[in-house]
C-alpha cells in the first residue's frame, strides 16, 4: 500500500510541471497585442479635441462720404451757424444721409454718398449742448477730422458736444464701435515765464578826497 501511495504522488508531481511548463511556454509563444483606442458607444460621436475659435477679423469701413466734410457742407447753408452734432442714418427704405443739427435750431441732411445738400428742416427744439458752444474753441468738423486721422480705415457715425465732469468735450462714435474724445476748448499753453530779478549792482563809491586842513597863520 505504500509502495502505491508513492507512485501516486510521484505521478502526480510529474504531471504538475508538465502542466507548468506548458502553460509558461504558451504564454511566451503568444505574442502581446497592442491596446486598441477606447471606441465610442453606438450612436455617439468621437469627441475631437477642442480647437480654438478664430477670430473673425474686422469687416473694414464703408465707402463713404467723409462726416466732416458733410458737416462743411450743411454749413455752407447756414455760414453763420455752428455745428453742434452729426449723426449718421441708414434707414431701411431710402439712402444713407449724414443729419447735422446747428446752433440756429436747423438740421440739414446731407448725403452721405455724395456729400449733396439734400435739404433742411426746423427744429422743434434745439439741442442743450448749443449753450456749450461758447466754451469751445475747435469747431465739430475739424474734431472729427482729429478723431478720423487716428482712425484711417474707420467712418464716423456720431458726433456730439457734451460736458463730462466740467469739462467740455466731442465724443466721435465710430462705425466699429468705438469711442474717440476730442477737448473742445484746446488752447495754446504758453510756458510761464521765469520771473526776472533785477539785481542793482552797487558801484563802490570813491572816498571823498580829503581836503587839506590849513593851519592858520600866526
Amino acid at each position: 500500500m505504500k509502495g502505491n501511495r508513492y507512485l501516486v504522488g510521484i505521478l502526480v508531481a510529474l504531471l504538475l510541471s508538465v502542466t507548468f511548463s506548458v502553460a509558461a511556454c504558451a504564454q511566451e509563444a503568444i505574442p502581446e497585442q497592442p491596446i486598441a483606442p477606447e471606441e465610442a458607444p453606438a450612436g455617439e460621436q468621437p469627441i475631437a479635441p477642442e480647437e480654438q475659435p478664430m477670430m473673425p477679423e474686422e469687416p473694414p469701413a464703408p465707402e463713404r462720404f467723409p462726416m466732416d466734410e458733410a458737416i462743411k457742407a450743411a454749413l455752407t447753408v447756414f455760414p453763420e451757424a455752428q455745428a453742434v452734432s452729426a449723426k449718421f442714418s441708414d434707414p431701411l427704405f431710402g439712402d444713407a444721409v449724414y443729419l447735422i443739427e446747428l446752433s440756429n435750431g436747423m438740421e440739414v441732411k446731407v448725403d452721405a454718398q455724395t456729400g449733396e445738400v439734400l435739404g433742411s428742416t426746423e427744429l422743434s427744439e434745439p439741442s442743450p449742448a448749443v449753450t456749450l458752444l461758447p466754451q469751445t474753441t475747435v469747431p465739430l468738423e475739424e474734431a472729427v477730422r482729429v478723431a478720423l486721422s487716428t482712425k484711417q480705415d474707420r467712418a464716423a457715425v456720431e458726433a456730439k458736444l457734451v460736458e463730462e465732469e466740467s469739462n467740455i468735450v466731442y465724443i466721435i462714435k465710430l462705425d466699429n464701435g468705438e469711442e474717440i474724445r476730442v477737448d473742445a476748448a484746446l488752447t495754446e499753453e504758453t510756458p510761464a515765464e521765469e520771473p526776472t530779478t533785477e539785481v542793482e549792482e552797487q558801484s563802490e563809491e570813491a572816498p571823498a578826497e580829503e581836503t587839506p586842513v590849513e593851519e592858520p597863520v600866526f
